[in-house]
């Protein structure tokens, strides 16, 4: 397994849709400022700072700021 570790600044517009990652990967994400969906492509959650969430890093996902400014930090398990 591998572990990475990144800091995500977005503004709204195009969202960052992510394609699957290898079978097992898991991403975290801890919402650091702003607001912004998060989460499987099909099914995005709202995350507000201090939020947390994690779901599978092997199907589509998304980012997609909705403030400018949005920062997260991500950490992705990597399998």
């Amino acid at each position: 397994m591998c572990i990475e570790t990144d800091l995500v600044q977005a503004n709204p517009g195009t969202p960052k849709v992510s394609a699957p990652h290898s079978r097992g990967t898991v991403e975290h994400v801890i919402l650091v400022s702003g607001t912004a969906l998060v989460g499987p492509a099909e099914a995005p959650l709202t995350m507000r700072p201090g939020d947390y969430l994690c779901y599978p890093g092997d199907a589509p996902h998304t980012f997609d700021a909705q403030d400018e400014g949005t920062a997260a930090v991500l950490i992705s398990e990597l399998r």
